[in-house]
C-alpha cells in the first residue's frame, strides 16, 4: 500500500516538479557592476526604440528563446605592450602605456561595447597602440622627459576618445608608463646634453668678458667646448 501511495505522489507531483525545474533553468543573474542586453533568438531586444538593458539581480528568461549578453561598466585598466618608436628627431624610444576607461551606461553604448567588436579589451589595446605610435613619433626626445609628459597624456586622450566612443567606451586617462631611450639613443642624448652644457658655459664666459661668442679667443673656446667643436665652428666660419 505504501508503494502504491508513493507511486501516486510521483505521478501527480512529477509534472509539477519538472515544470519547476524547467522554470529554474531560465533564471539568470547579473552581478553588481554589470549590465546586460536581452536577446531574443540571438537578436537584441528593443522596447520603445531602445535596447532592453538588464540591471543587476535575478531575471527569468524563457529557455531557448531569451539570453543575456553581459559587460561590466567598472573602470578597466589596460596595459599596452611596449613598442619601439622613432621620434621626429630620429631618436629611438621604447614606449609603454596604460589606458584607463569604462563602458558608458547607456543602452546604445552597452550595445556597441558588446557587439561592435569580437573582444572589447583587445580592440581597445590595438587602437591604443596605434594612437601611441602616431602621437609619439611626432615628438622630439626633449618632450619625453620632465613636466612635458603630462601634455603627452592629454594628446593621447584627445586622439583616442572618438575611436573609443565608437565602441561605447569613455576614456578616463591614457598615460605613458615607460619612455626609455634605446641603446644607441642613450649615447646620442648624453652627447647632446654635454654639447648643450658646454655651449652654455661658453655663452656665460662671453657675457662675463663683455664680448660675443665669435670674439672669444679660440684657445679659451677650445678649453670650454673641446677642440673638435671649435675646429668644426672654424670651418663653418670660413
Amino acid at each position: 500500500m505504501t508503494g502504491a501511495f508513493l507511486n501516486d505522489i510521483v505521478t501527480i507531483a512529477g509534472p509539477a516538479l519538472a515544470a519547476l525545474g524547467g522554470a529554474a533553468s531560465g533564471i539568470r543573474f547579473v552581478q553588481e557592476g554589470e549590465r546586460a542586453i536581452r536577446l531574443r533568438f540571438e537578436r537584441a531586444v528593443k522596447k520603445g526604440g531602445s535596447y532592453v538593458v538588464v540591471s543587476p539581480g535575478f531575471r527569468w528568461m524563457i529557455p531557448g528563446v531569451h539570453k543575456l549578453e553581459r559587460t561590466h561598466i567598472r573602470q578597466r585598466t589596460l596595459e599596452l605592450a611596449k613598442q619601439t618608436i622613432i621620434l621626429k628627431d630620429r631618436t629611438v624610444f621604447e614606449v609603454g602605456a596604460v589606458l584607463v576607461c569604462s563602458v558608458k551606461d547607456t543602452p546604445d553604448d552597452l550595445y556597441k561595447a558588446l557587439f561592435e567588436s569580437d573582444n572589447l579589451n583587445r580592440a581597445l589595446k590595438n587602437i591604443g597602440a596605434t594612437v601611441v605610435r602616431n602621437v609619439v613619433r611626432e615628438l622630439e626626445s626633449d618632450a619625453m622627459y620632465g613636466e612635458d609628459t603630462g601634455g603627452i597624456g592629454e594628446k593621447l586622450v584627445a586622439s583616442i576618445s572618438d575611436r573609443a566612443a565608437e565602441l561605447g567606451v569613455q576614456v578616463h586617462s591614457f598615460e605613458l608608463t615607460q619612455c626609455d631611450p634605446a641603446d644607441g639613443t642613450t649615447q646620442l642624448l648624453q652627447t647632446k646634453a654635454m654639447v648643450a652644457f658646454k655651449l652654455g658655459a661658453l655663452t656665460d664666459a662671453a657675457e662675463t668678458m663683455g664680448v660675443t661668442v665669435q670674439e672669444m679667443p679660440k684657445g679659451l673656446a677650445a678649453v670650454l667646448l673641446g677642440s673638435s667643436l671649435v675646429a668644426s665652428a672654424s670651418v663653418e666660419d670660413d
